[in-house]
């Protein structure tokens, strides 16, 4: 397929730049994987505006989104399902309270498509009131799920930059992502992720090294009013674990990264990825652990590099996988 990431036009100024096209979006400090937006799936036609400049001493940066998904299957309303286009809506606001430490909030908002209309007035509610608008039933003003009006994901992160001496920089990251609210309450996260990072840039002079896991709880990238929960195209838009599950499966799981860089000389330079995912025991599949090897070797030549990738590993369904590829980046 042709993908048009990182494909638009641009026009603002550096407090309040309007993007518009195939702009691919990273709402979290993790490197490997992000909980509400990654480049895991395909980005969206969309409209940003964002700050290129950070703004005041605390450095500030925001970013807003809106855009339409690609059409989806399985769209309930009522006792009917219908194909269409839900809307898209992200949020995004970081501060740096002090140099060591970097504090953002994150929330997505996927809704209407198909048969489901909705208007501004609905959106506005659903963002201000979450339980009242996405969460029906129980102890919630919303009684009746026809008029739910979509999935909303949210997120709290944290990045803590600090040396343990003299030219040994380190770097944790930490990401507490909901995927519903908790008790029916607009200020609790609830079917909770947690992510966690160490990225150490100078191992030694020539190498570094990152470690991630992540946890999940059972109800994340799926959703009753979406038979594909939330995707674009069939992929997760958040962390790429997501696609190690059935579409509709409720699992929790445990995701671990590691990543090591070496740049064997000044125009060489080599990288291991090893990923690992262990998922919950399932009435659709009988879950295998992961595990994946990617080898990656980039050469400087001219304007650009030259790349080999090595991949090899069996996925969650046993299935053993492997794959050369040869690129040339400039």
């Amino acid at each position: 397929d042709f993908v048009t990431h990182n494909s638009y036009i641009s026009f603002g100024t550096e407090y309040a730049q309007v993007d518009i096209g195939y702009r691919e979006s990273w709402l979290s400090p993790a490197q490997e994987s992000a909980e509400l937006l990654s480049t895991n799936a395909e980005p969206i036609p969309s409209i940003t505006i964002s700050n290129v400049k950070a703004i005041t001493d605390w450095n500030i940066n925001y970013q807003m989104s809106f855009g339409f998904l690609q059409e989806m299957d399985g769209i309930h309303f009522g006792d009917k399902t219908s194909s269409g286009k839900p809307g898209f809506l992200t949020m995004h606001m970081s501060t740096q309270l002090f140099d060591w430490w970097t504090f953002g909030v994150n929330r997505t908002f996927m809704f209407g498509g198909g048969e489901r209309s909705i208007n501004l007035s609905d959106i506005w509610k659903a963002i201000i009131d979450p339980v009242s608008s996405d969460n029906c039933g129980g102890l919630s003003d919303l009684q009746d799920c026809d008029i739910e009006v979509g999935n909303q994901i949210a997120s709290l992160t944290s990045k803590f930059d600090f040396s343990i001496f003299d030219n040994f920089p380190v770097s944790i990251y930490a990401e507490f992502g909901g995927e519903d609210t908790n008790d029916y309450k607009n200020y609790l996260l609830g079917n909770k992720g947690f992510t966690l990072g160490v990225f150490i840039p100078y191992l030694t002079d020539t190498t570094s090294i990152y470690f991630e896991h992540s946890l999940f709880e059972d109800q994340w990238y799926i959703h009753h009013l979406y038979d594909e929960g939330y995707r674009n195209n069939l992929h997760v838009m958040g962390h790429w674990w997501g696609d190690e599950k059935a579409i509709k499966d409720p699992v929790e799981a445990n995701v671990t990264t590691i990543k090591v860089n070496w740049d064997v000389s000044q125009i060489d330079h080599l990288e291991l990825l090893i990923r690992s995912v262990k998922n919950s025991s399932s009435t659709l599949f009988n879950y295998k652990r992961s595990l994946e090897a990617e080898l990656n070797y980039k050469h400087a030549y001219n304007a650009g590099f030259l790349g080999l990738s090595i991949v090899a590993g069996s996925d969650t369904y046993g299935d053993s996988f492997s794959r050369i590829a040869f690129s040339y980046n400039w």
